[in-house]
């Protein structure tokens, strides 16, 4: 007749996990889940600024040309309500409502201020304001409709030269 008799690593096997390979599991998962929070949030806010970057040199300078073009010649573009019907968001890609300020002094020119948001919003107001305002290799204007652009407390100021 043959005994079989358990021995203490065995049957300690059987259990399950112990508290430390329990808590070096959930450490691990908390250090992947929080890298996985951080590429996700930094890629949102590099989307998000792509977004305001096209907004600012494509639909809101097309926007203030049918604004132009479908009023009369005199209509100036006071507030950022008057371009909703040409299908330009009211607000930020940060959720931040955007205003505009007609410089009818200077030319009528008109001056926007679009908050710029995320963790990362002075670097990234910064470089879109250097983009905007930039000077081409061949040292012509980036974009000639644009007469400055800046970046300061969380907002991208952009002043337009008048589209028509």
């Amino acid at each position: 007749m043959s005994t079989r008799t358990h021995s203490h690593t065995s049957v300690r096997r059987m259990r399950g996990f112990t508290m430390i390979e329990l808590m070096v599991a959930i450490a691990v998962a908390s250090l992947l889940a929080a890298l996985t929070i951080q590429t996700v949030t930094s890629g949102s806010n590099q989307t998000r600024a792509q977004e305001a970057q096209r907004f600012l040199i494509e639909d809101l300078p097309a926007a203030m040309i049918d604004l132009a073009r479908s009023s009369s010649s005199s209509t100036r573009l006071n507030n950022a309500s008057q371009l909703e019907q040409y299908g330009v968001a009211l607000v930020t890609p940060w959720g931040s409502a955007w205003s505009v300020r007609n410089n009818a002094v200077v030319n009528g020119a008109h001056t926007i201020r679009y908050p710029i948001g995320g963790s990362d919003a002075d670097v990234r107001g910064q470089a879109l304001a250097a983009y905007l305002k930039g000077d081409t290799e061949a040292g012509s204007a980036r974009f000639s409709f644009i007469q400055s652009a800046s970046y300061s407390n969380g907002n991208l100021t952009v002043t337009y030269s008048p589209l028509l």
